[in-house]
C-alpha cells in the first residue's frame, strides 16, 4: 500500500471495523509494529493507529 493513498476497509473485514464506510488516508507503517499502520479519516480527521494494513485496500481511480 502506498503512503498517503486513499483506502477503505476490505470487504472481508467491513463487519468487524467501526469505520467501514469511511474513506481513510494511509499515513504509513508503524516501524515498531511491523504490518500495522496509521490512518486518518479523510472527512473527520480522526486518527486510527495500530490497525493491520492487510485489512485495508487502496481505492481505485474510479472510486475517488
Amino acid at each position: 500500500m502506498r503512503k498517503l493513498a486513499l483506502v477503505k476497509i476490505s470487504e472481508k473485514y467491513e463487519n468487524q471495523m467501526q469505520f467501514k464506510d469511511d474513506v481513510l488516508i494511509y499515513l504509513g507503517e508503524i516501524p515498531n509494529m511491523k504490518g500495522h499502520g496509521v490512518f486518518i479519516g479523510s472527512k473527520t480527521g480522526k486518527l486510527y493507529s495500530g490497525y493491520h494494513i492487510e485489512q485495508f485496500r487502496e481505492l481505485t481511480d474510479e472510486e475517488t
